[in-house]
């Protein structure tokens, strides 16, 4: 069954709940090699708008770090960047340099990404490839998604939980989503049998295709008012234990304010949180910009995608749905 279709039916018969949907399609751009020298390239993702490789602008460097941390970045502007290794964080801190493409011969990335913001090609030998004579071919793929949501409460205001899914690379056997789904699960029943915040509403977001630049998420930012989101909830792989409280990703998450809230009522229900700085891929924060976003992140998560979700624990459910259900109750109850 898809997952779009599982959730809603499951959350409808367990809640007795109506569940929203929107549908939205989008076109993929993917570049391939056309013609040069023996050695192969490898389009390892699609992007959303379509990018001119320019070869005669190339730039090599031997790594990424410490290189824009140490150089003028504008040397990367609009440039073909060529490296023999690019990590996960370095590709995730390549888009803010308006570089226009990458070249590489490995990409060391636990996250099954699927579109990026730059063209990322894969080659076995950079220094046999002549950069020169590349050219390339454009091919497009359209997909198509749904967004499921639905709100407690009412009020002007709202605090917004939100579970990326991927309906392209993810099925009901994957851990990283069961547990995740499971959190959500917990949340709601806690908000409908104990007790929900008042003065605002809360919304719960399914967003499609979270390894695809999370386009599920922008399409759904495009109509409604952000000004109205008090903060967001970030549910994507909590869950699966040993989660800490992300304080950064490309910018700071959280103030200093909202975050010694949030340990403090973690505290008082006898909890202790540790936070961290997000090093895999993520562009939420890009997407949502200026609202405190709360994420708490399970590591570690080497092989999130690749378990089957009969390893995950009961306990673990347990635990962050209280340390979260907590904090929705209680970091703007004087609203």
């Amino acid at each position: 069954m898809k997952l779009d279709r599982y959730i809603k039916q499951d959350l409808e018969k367990t809640f007795n709940i109506k569940i929203n949907r929107e549908i939205f399609s989008k076109e993929i751009f993917f570049y391939q090699k056309t013609k040069s020298s023996k050695e192969k390239l490898n389009s390892r993702f699609g992007v959303l708008y379509p990018k001119e490789i320019n070869n005669q602008s190339s730039f090599q460097i031997e790594k990424v770090f410490p290189f824009i941390l140490n150089e003028k970045p504008k040397m990367l502007e609009h440039r073909l960047l060529i490296t023999p290794y690019l990590s996960e964080r370095e590709l995730k801190f390549l888009t803010l340099f308006n570089i226009d493409s990458v070249i590489t011969e490995k990409l060391q990335i636990n996250t099954p990404l699927k579109v990026f913001d730059i063209p990322v090609l894969e080659t076995k030998n950079i220094e046999k490839l002549n950069i020169e004579k590349l050219s390339y071919k454009r091919k497009t793929k359209e997909i198509s998604g749904t967004n499921l949501f639905f709100d407690f409460g009412y009020g002007n205001y709202y605090f917004l939980i939100v579970l990326p899914y991927d309906s392209l690379e993810q099925s009901l056997k994957n851990l990283n989503f069961i547990g995740s789904y499971k959190v959500t699960k917990e949340l709601i029943r806690r908000i409908f049998e104990v007790s929900a915040p008042k003065g605002y509403r809360i919304r719960f977001l399914f967003c499609d295709h979270a390894y695809h630049n999370n386009i599920g998420l922008v399409e759904h930012i495009k109509n409604i008012n952000t000004d109205k989101i008090l903060a967001v909830m970030n549910l994507q792989d909590t869950g699966l234990g040993n989660e800490k409280l992300i304080t950064k990703n490309y910018r700071y998450l959280l103030d200093e304010y909202t975050q010694r809230k949030i340990i403090k009522i973690a505290n008082k229900i006898g909890e202790s949180i540790k936070s961290t700085v997000m090093d895999d891929f993520s562009n939420i924060d890009l997407i949502i910009k200026d609202i405190p976003i709360i994420w708490f992140y399970s590591f570690p998560n080497r092989y999130k995608t690749s378990l089957h979700y009969n390893f995950l624990p009961k306990i673990y459910t347990k635990k962050i749905s209280y340390i979260l259900f907590s904090i929705i109750k209680n970091l703007y109850r004087d609203i």
